[in-house]
């Protein structure tokens, strides 16, 4: 069977992963990778229910979204208006709304949309999301934090990023992107290879991006390059020693008072930060 990269169109793709009945297939142009069988939307929207979020209530991510809004507050401006989309249960909300930014959240989940009207009491969208329910260049903003990697139609959400976002001013804080993805030439991938972390969340990542196909799709919906850097995230000992099942690991961290120890682990995602262009 031949298979056409989905942003360069290059049909010499080959296989670096295989799982069940699955295939990763990466593009040796441009990076990309992408899952085969490719879901419809429709298919990927199934895999967020209620469950999915539960390992995702862990006070670790917290921690990350307090990273993640550090970042992202040195480049907006105050009291900014943000969509956070793909939202889930509202972490990075809870801390940008905290400091004083307008927040908007979107998730495929109508149970974790309920969760962030309740605990934040912000608006949210309901899907399925058009490019018509957000006015045009009315945000500063948007976050989409460990989104594109799961979405058959990232090249119309780029688009619709493009749409809804101010136009950029001299002051230049308007009108930016930011998210993290999973980065399928990280150097973590490299050296483990077929045995990288970054292959073991099939079905729900469809899109293995590098910093060459990110950027390329980026390009095409109208935005900037600002900046691409390793990313990474914030564990404690328990949750690390309980995703390797490292039972008895995690036992003596219990007994020794050191379970809750979080590390920053700076591999495998990466950050992309995208202006909207002003060549429109």
């Amino acid at each position: 069977m031949t298979y056409s990269c989905r942003i360069c169109q290059n049909q010499k793709l080959f296989k670096v992963y295989e799982q069940d009945s699955y295939h990763i297939m990466k593009c040796p142009a441009c990076g990309f990778g992408v899952l085969d069988p490719y879901p419809t939307i429709s298919e990927a929207a199934t895999i967020y229910h209620e469950g999915y979020f539960d390992d995702k209530k862990s006070p670790d991510f917290i921690k990350d979204a307090e990273r993640k809004f550090k970042y992202v507050d040195a480049h907006i401006p105050r009291n900014a208006r943000i969509l956070d989309f793909g939202c889930g249960v509202g972490d990075f909300i809870g801390v940008a709304k905290s400091k004083g930014h307008e927040l908007i959240g979107y998730d495929v989940s109508v149970f974790a949309l309920r969760v962030v009207e309740v605990a934040y009491g912000i608006p949210t969208l309901l899907p399925p999301l058009s490019k018509q329910s957000i006015e045009p260049h009315s945000l500063d903003a948007i976050v989409a934090f460990d989104v594109i990697e799961h979405l058959p139609d990232f090249k119309e959400t780029l688009e619709a990023f493009n749409y809804w976002l101010k136009d950029p001013t001299p002051a230049k804080t308007e009108g930016r992107v930011f998210m993290t993805m999973p980065n399928i030439d990280s150097w973590d991938t490299k050296l483990m290879g077929k045995y990288s972390y970054g292959y073991k969340k099939i079905p729900q990542h469809i899109n293995y991006f590098s910093p060459k196909s990110i950027s390329r799709v980026a390009h095409e919906a109208g935005f900037d390059v600002e900046e691409i850097k390793l990313w990474g995230f914030e564990r404690s000992l328990d949750f690390v020693f309980s995703k390797l099942k490292l039972e008895g690991l995690r036992t003596l961290s219990h007994r020794l008072g050191i379970s809750h120890l979080t590390f920053y682990y700076p591999m495998h995602d990466m950050m992309v930060h995208l202006k909207k262009s002003n060549a429109q």
